[in-house]
């Protein structure tokens, strides 16, 4: 509201309900299973986890709130401890059905996670993985945006879907930190 000197009441009730259900989600998702971070949904395993990337923007807009800076230190180093050799997978596997995106990612939703880490050693060591696969994949296609995190390949079968695609240019989202 204020970064757009809006002066309506019914502004400051949004963004009181926003800081509500944030603090609502940070209290029922937090769990310290599988490392400390923050579930991917209320009824997942405890283990279970996702990429945030959307919350890169209350740091780009320089938001204060409705998440904690807690939310931003935890889940990256929870993204630190997941990862594989070409970054971390998208989400874990969260009911055993979903098995194929237990060890795939996005380069962008890696990118965008990246440019919420505090410090940083933290952003390379998210960010140097996705610099590593472009440079030593096998996948010989315009820059894939979905990739295996343990072999650098594009997804396979859905090579044409995934490949040179304008969402790579999160890649550059740190560069629209203040």
């Amino acid at each position: 509201c204020t970064l757009v000197n809006q002066t309506d009441p019914s502004c400051a009730a949004y963004a009181d309900a926003a800081q509500g259900y944030a603090e609502t989600w940070e209290a029922l998702s937090y769990t310290e299973v599988g490392g400390s971070h923050y579930k991917m949904s209320f009824n997942a395993r405890d283990s279970a986890y996702s990429l945030k990337y959307n919350l890169v923007w209350q740091k780009i807009l320089q938001l204060d709130g409705p998440f904690s800076d807690d939310v931003f230190s935890t889940e990256v180093a929870h993204y630190i401890g997941q990862a594989n050799r070409y970054g971390p997978p998208l989400e874990s596997d969260i009911d055993g059905t979903r098995t194929v995106f237990a060890t795939m990612t996005k380069a962008d939703w890696v990118s965008w996670v990246a440019a919420m880490a505090p410090t940083d050693e933290q952003f390379s060591t998210l960010f140097h993985p996705v610099f590593d696969m472009a440079n030593t994949t096998r996948s010989r296609v315009p820059l894939t945006d979905l990739y295996d995190t343990y072999t650098g390949l594009s997804f396979s079968g859905m090579i044409d879907f995934f490949i040179d695609r304008p969402v790579i240019g999160g890649v550059f989202a740190r560069a629209l930190l203040p």
